[in-house]
């Protein structure tokens, strides 16, 4: 970030901030795994913050409007399944991808899962290659990342 705070003070000429990079939410627990997934998401350009409980994750959500939501499924004060469900029924929340984080990979998981409504699925351990990817498809058209920089040679029309 500490070249994002250059650029925004106006040390590096000719670049400009942009602020199209897409916004994620990380509903997890675990410090590590919230770690790692926050750093594969920054590495890829994305926007991250965090919540380390179901209820957290909707207060964020609620404030912070996340363009999706990673959501681990086993949390303490209030678990994953609860949290998507409750923000389902939040029509200010209506749209947003929300996308389950689980150590179960046993037959029939993902399919409960959709059920339950996730749009979804990613099973722990976390591929590193995979989760960008989902990610990616699940922001559709319209979302799209960056880094949050680029050239102001190209004119200001292009998207980060």
């Amino acid at each position: 970030m500490l070249e994002l705070d250059r650029v925004q003070q106006g040390k590096w000429p000719g670049i400009e901030v942009c602020s199209m990079a897409a916004t994620i939410l990380v509903a997890e627990d675990n410090e590590k795994n919230r770690q790692l997934i926050r750093d594969i998401l920054l590495y890829h350009g994305f926007q991250v913050f965090e919540a380390e409980n179901g209820a957290v994750a909707i207060e964020k959500a609620i404030r912070q409007r996340p363009d999706l939501i990673l959501m681990d499924i086993q949390m303490p004060v209030m678990d994953g399944m609860t949290a998507a469900r409750l923000i389902r029924t939040d029509p200010s929340l209506q749209g947003i991808p929300v996308i389950a984080l689980t150590s179960f990979a046993m037959t029939g998981d993902r399919e409960r899962l959709l059920e339950a409504g996730f749009d979804d699925y990613i099973a722990k351990p976390i591929d590193t290659r995979q989760l960008p990817e989902i990610v990616k498809r699940n922001l559709g058209n319209g979302i799209h990342e960056g880094n949050g920089i680029r050239p102001l040679s190209t004119g200001g029309t292009e998207t980060c």
